[in-house]
């Protein structure tokens, strides 16, 4: 069956790739923003083709554009809505990949599909309130859903060299948060994995995911030193200027997704992953950005 993948960046590329090999005769297109044409070339090249912004259907769309942090909440919205009207047929899955930021839970509790999300009336209406980016994450679910579409709440994402932990080791000197506080990770191939995998047995819904084995920052920041990568700033002093006794975050629990898609992460925990070098088995696709 025909793919498009509407945000070809280091999520989407991956899932394109695990697709491609899954089904090497499958037709992929990649819709991205004014892209160069060194890269449409290089996309060729790896058996893909440049899928035009209109006109182009396909029997499974993925959409991982990154939801804008400021303004532009409402232009993503009409994108999303726009790409389940002319680009989706309707025969395969259509899968949204949010994030599991639009759960009100910030007290280290457990959350499930079924937990309370931010109130959209509070969205954007001061210090302490949830983000824009969280009512317009919440627009576009209700829209997928509605569509008949999956929606995949994702942790946060990283590889080797990508995620907080990069710019926490190399730039920053100092951080307004708690050194305790809770992060819900997932590497960025086991995301792509995911989505295969509901692509491959469609379940409309919402459904949460991560590698269900939540960090908090401090412990991330020294997993991270454990790189070689990271061998040079090592010496390189973060602090965490919030309360050292806070109890900050979440604790995501994927086990519905796991058990519905017969799914479970390939990297299991990020500290696992630095220590033991397993990010020698990340896939390439630094040929395809």
């Amino acid at each position: 069956m025909s793919l498009k993948i509407v945000g070809p960046g280091h999520l989407g590329l991956r899932v394109a790739v695990l697709w491609k090999r899954l089904n090497p005769d499958a037709t992929i297109h990649l819709q991205g923003r004014n892209d160069r044409p060194d890269r449409t070339s290089r996309w060729e090249d790896a058996g893909f083709l440049s899928a035009p912004s209109t006109g182009s259907r396909a029997d499974h769309v993925v959409f991982c554009v990154p939801v804008p942090r400021g303004g532009g909440g409402e232009e993503y919205v009409g994108v999303l809505r726009d790409t389940l009207d002319t680009c989706w047929t309707g025969a395969g899955s259509f899968i949204f990949t949010g994030s599991s930021s639009v759960f009100r839970e910030d007290s280290g509790g457990i959350v499930t599909e079924r937990s309370v999300i931010v109130n959209m009336l509070e969205v954007g209406t001061g210090a302490g309130a949830p983000p824009q980016s969280s009512g317009t994450l919440l627009q576009c679910e209700k829209l997928t859903v509605g569509a008949g579409g999956t929606v995949l709440r994702l942790g946060g994402l990283y590889t080797r060299n990508r995620g907080p932990h990069n710019y926490w080791v190399r730039t920053a000197t100092s951080l307004p948060a708690s050194p305790g506080g809770l992060i819900n990770l997932l590497h960025y191939d086991d995301a792509a994995r995911a989505v295969v995998a509901a692509m491959r047995k469609t379940v409309p819904g919402v459904f949460v995911l991560s590698d269900g084995c939540p960090m908090s920052r401090q412990e991330i920041l020294d997993s991270a030193r454990k790189c070689p990568d990271y061998a040079e700033d090592g010496e390189k002093i973060l602090e965490f200027t919030g309360p050292r006794d806070k109890i900050e975050g979440k604790k995501l629990d994927s086990s519905h997704f796991r058990e519905t898609f017969q799914w479970k992460p390939e990297f299991e925990s990020f500290g696992k992953f630095m220590a033991e070098g397993e990010y020698e088995r990340e896939l390439n696709v630094a040929s395809l950005m």
